[in-house]
């Protein structure tokens, strides 16, 4: 048991040694982290995968683009006439990650305070599945954190818009 504890010290020493090396090397990047901080389901070590992955907000084109390339776009297969959609496995793991951990506290959230959270309710409550309600809601921060790494703008829930 005592071995257990001395492993569980060491492991806390050893994140601590880790973030104190990434909050190095993401000051020059301060004024990008804080705006990424801003938005809800977002920490500190998923603004720094955004800021990675994303860099200025420019890299990638249109919100379409941006969503395959953060693993949470749509995959259509068509053979033989027939087709079909689905999510696409494809993608920047790090940040499907991120994003789906945002969707995840969005949505665990019961009191819906803010506009990605009453989005996530109506969607489930027009009934639509939870686990596409939350991929849509990632795509959501996705677009929202390309506009605030392109423009410096913090999280707003004014600005948020559900598409029809």
């Amino acid at each position: 048991m005592g071995q257990l504890f001395e492993e569980m010290d060491f492991c806390r020493a050893r994140r601590a040694a880790h973030l104190k090396i990434l909050r190095e090397l993401v000051k020059p990047f301060g004024q990008d982290e804080r705006c990424l901080k801003t938005f809800p389901g977002v920490g500190f070590i998923g603004a720094c995968t955004l800021i990675a992955c994303l860099e200025s907000g420019w890299r990638v084109a249109n919100k379409r683009r941006l969503w395959t390339y953060c693993g949470v776009g749509i995959r259509k297969h068509e053979s033989h006439g027939t087709g079909h959609r689905g999510a696409s496995r494809q993608g920047n793991r790090y940040l499907k990650t991120v994003l789906m951990t945002a969707a995840v506290a969005i949505s665990s959230d019961r009191s819906p305070d803010n506009s990605l959270a009453l989005m996530w309710h109506r969607e489930v409550g027009r009934g639509v599945a939870p686990a596409r309600a939350r991929r849509n809601l990632a795509r959501k921060v996705a677009v929202l954190a390309q506009r605030c790494l392109r423009f410096k703008q913090e999280y707003d829930d004014e600005q948020v818009t559900a598409t029809p």
